[in-house]
């Protein structure tokens, strides 16, 4: 079994001539020593969002939000853990689906801080 990525592709760089390929991807490996049942929906990206500039993305997957610089494909700029407390609650939150919820995030107008939805009664 291959190890959990995040990964996703930009068709927006590549029309800007951003990367030689079609569509850069951008993905980081998953420490193996993290690996468990839930690594594949918790590493699942549930929203992307360009910086105004054009310079950062930012994604949001279940356990953190992550800044990627365009320019550098093999890992983020930086990683917040979001919800590093849950980790030891995934059974039940798979049990009662929230580990299903989809977070979103976005840029200040001002590009200078990251927004993000999370869950505030857990």
């Amino acid at each position: 079994m291959r190890p959990a990525l995040e990964r996703f592709a930009s068709p927006r760089l590549s029309r800007c001539g951003c990367s030689k390929l079609a569509f850069p991807v951008f993905e980081e490996e998953e420490d193996p020593a993290n690996k468990s049942f839930f690594s594949e929906i918790i590493s699942s990206i549930s929203d992307v969002r360009f910086s105004k500039d054009g310079r950062y993305i930012l994604s949001r997957d279940y356990l953190t939000l992550k800044i990627w610089d365009v320019n550098m494909e093999n890992k983020p700029v930086k990683t917040i853990n979001v919800h590093d407390h849950l980790r030891t609650k995934l059974c039940d939150l798979y049990e009662n689906d929230c580990i299903f919820d989809k977070f979103e995030c976005t840029f200040s107008g001002d590009g200078q801080y990251a927004f993000y939805a999370f869950f505030y009664y857990l």
